[in-house]
């Protein structure tokens, strides 16, 4: 049987990042309104006698994610690594894509954070812009999540007659 194919929408695509070396989880960077993932390469181009001949040059990948400033501490944790040139692991996760295992589709880079900035306007949250370059080609693959890590995706099902979390799931 054929798979149904299905759009991704964007609040189903999330970073996930950890600072290379820590003991932890990665963890989601917290209220992300966006991200953009690039990819390029030069094509020079070489006049020859028998026409144009092109040479490649080295693929650039960049990630670029937009946040809101929250009381979590991932934004300092991320200005720390881009002041002490840091490596940062990111996971780009796909939440609506599993395998037969239950993992989900994602993409691994790591990487530099080459800039962050904030603006914080008077009559709306205070947005962060961070922006991290590439070492190399993300890797494809699939990634398996923790329950604290998939409890972000989405709250679950809680039957009535059992207690649930007394966090309220941050909303997506």
């Amino acid at each position: 049987m054929a798979e149904t194919v299905k759009t991704v929408a964007g609040e189903k695509q999330f970073l996930l990042y950890r600072i290379l070396g820590d003991n932890t989880e990665a963890t989601k960077i917290a209220q992300q309104t966006n991200h953009d993932v690039s990819s390029s390469r030069d094509a020079n181009a070489n006049a020859t006698k028998d026409g144009t001949k092109r040479s490649l040059g080295v693929v650039e990948q960049e990630v670029e994610a937009e946040v809101y400033l929250t009381t979590a501490d991932d934004v300092n944790k991320l200005k720390e690594a881009h002041e002490q040139g840091k490596v940062v692991e990111l996971w780009d996760i796909t939440a609506l894509k599993k395998n037969e295992e239950g993992k989900y589709a994602a993409t691994y880079y790591q990487g530099y954070i080459t800039e962050i900035s904030a603006s914080a306007p008077t009559d709306d949250n205070v947005s962060v812009s961070i922006s991290f370059a590439v070492e190399g080609i993300g890797k494809r693959g699939y990634t398996a999540l923790s329950e604290a890590q998939e409890a972000v995706l989405d709250y679950a099902f809680v039957e009535a007659n059992k207690p649930a979390s007394s966090t309220p799931v941050e909303s997506h």
